[in-house]
């Protein structure tokens, strides 16, 4: 693990924390790089707080302005402060509205599942792209009379249908 947080590659830090969280799951026949992501965290949280603590201690630098220099500049606070941050106060919340699909416009809407390690592995994307991030979360797209399977059509469609043309997209399958 202190490998992977020391390597700048994305895709081996992702590696590094599934097989530590597969390492820890008892539930025979559950998949740790299956798991949405937001589990993989909240597994991963509570490992830290078993293994290292709940509380983490840090410090927080006030750059709030107190006044002003003679030539117009601020003139900022800069008092270090410690700060502990209590780990068992994280809480996974599915807010009531949650939905994994959404309306881009009448009729047309758009599907999505979860990020996994195992989708991300799967489609060789890089995490810190947003939009190869939505391209490859994108189960399908819909308008008033289809579904349309993103695994059906080209990367190259679902990234026009995600940065250009959505009320066009659906008219050229």
């Amino acid at each position: 693990l202190q490998q992977a947080k020391d390597s700048e590659d994305e895709k081996e830090k992702m590696d590094a924390i599934g097989q530590v969280v597969q390492a820890c799951i008892q539930t025979p026949g559950v998949d740790a790089k299956g798991l949405p992501l937001f589990l993989i965290e909240e597994i991963f949280l509570r490992l830290r707080e078993r293994s290292i603590g709940e509380i983490i201690d840090q410090s927080y630098q006030c750059t709030n302005a107190v006044g002003q220099n003679p030539n117009g500049s601020d003139i900022l606070c800069n008092k270090v402060m410690p700060i502990q941050i209590d780990l068992r106060e994280f809480k996974l919340v599915e807010e009531e509205n949650h939905k994994n699909v959404i309306v881009v416009s009448d009729p047309i809407g758009v599907k999505f599942r979860y990020p996994s390690i195992a989708l991300f592995e799967e489609e060789g994307v890089n995490t810190e792209d947003e939009i190869e991030t939505i391209i490859t979360c994108i189960d399908s797209i819909f308008d008033a009379d289809n579904v349309y399977p993103a695994s059906e059509h080209t990367r190259e469609a679902l990234t026009d249908f995600t940065e250009r043309r959505p009320r066009i997209w659906h008219r050229t399958l």
